[in-house]
């Protein structure tokens, strides 16, 4: 009797450590991300104290007619940057920013000018990057500053956009959300403001460096604004713009391994004080990150 009693003892702790066992397996198997048949989960989760290094680039060409005659200027700008995760406080990446090197320049028929960067390359700040991609407490980049020409720049405007945002529920191909950004660049007496609105689309999957990556489209619309003054003279810049976006985010290891923008715009420039007049204004821009390492 005791065999037998202790023979269903065993067999019952038998069948619970098989549920345990088949529960346990079943959780193992949901991933972080989800999956790609009831929908991507998709969130920056940087491994922490793990640099990843990007490249990026900006290109703004911008056409005035000016009493029937186009002046056009130009300009560039490339930099490589390290980004590092520190910590996750409340949903949030701590991240550490290193410049590794920028570039700028300006071309125009008033002359070319190269920015001077000496006081750029090589320093790094702290920003902060929620788990969707926005990207807060940017003082220490506001701090930063270069020159070119006359004008000094600070280099927040490089980095206020520079994640994608991330859907906040579970995504299939073909399903759509709509993200916002603004970016704000300032020049001496000069303050432009640019506002974005994306409607991003999870168009399907490629593999790039190695890593599964969701491709995600992007429609965006926006405007091109600002005012300052230049020579004694009062700017007012409104400029409506649009583009199409592609990223490419590693939805495993939580990264964006690739973006590219290409856009356009049309609108008005106004000038006032010792002359008055209303300049049309055709701008085109090109711009993308890329992680090298």
């Amino acid at each position: 009797m005791k065999r037998q009693r202790k023979l269903s003892i065993n067999l019952v702790s038998l069948a619970i450590l098989i549920v345990i066992v088949a529960f346990a397996g079943c959780a193992a198997k949901k991933n972080l991300w989800g999956d790609t048949e009831t929908g991507l989960i998709l969130q920056y989760r940087m491994a922490k104290d793990q640099p990843l290094k990007y490249a990026a680039e900006f290109e703004l060409t911008q056409i005035l007619d000016i009493m029937g005659q186009e002046m056009e200027q130009v300009q560039d700008k490339s930099y490589t940057f390290t980004i590092t995760s520190k910590s996750v406080e409340n949903n949030t990446h701590q991240l550490e920013v290193v410049v590794d090197n920028m570039v700028a320049s300006s071309a125009s028929p008033q002359g070319d000018l190269k920015a001077d960067m000496s006081t750029v390359i090589g320093k790094s700040f702290a920003m902060a990057l929620s788990l969707l991609g926005k990207e807060q407490n940017m003082q220490e980049a506001e701090a930063i500053k270069y020159k070119i020409g006359p004008a000094e720049r600070s280099i927040i405007s490089d980095f206020q956009a520079i994640f994608p945002d991330l859907a906040g529920s579970p995504v299939k191909v073909g399903e759509t959300w709509t993200t916002q950004d603004t970016i704000i660049e300032k020049a001496d007496d000069m303050e432009i403001r640019i506002k974005l609105t994306s409607v991003n689309t999870l168009s399907g999957y490629e593999t790039l460096s190695g890593m599964e990556c969701a491709k995600i489209t992007a429609e965006v619309t926006g405007v091109f604004e600002g005012e300052g003054n230049q020579g004694g003279m009062d700017l007012v810049f409104d400029v409506d713009i649009k583009a199409d976006d592609t990223w490419y985010f590693a939805y495993k290891e939580g990264i964006v391994v690739q973006t590219v923008s290409i856009g356009d715009g049309k609108g008005t420039l106004e000038t006032s004080g010792p002359q008055n007049m209303s300049i049309p204004v055709v701008i085109e821009t090109k711009s993308g990150i890329k992680l090298v390492k």
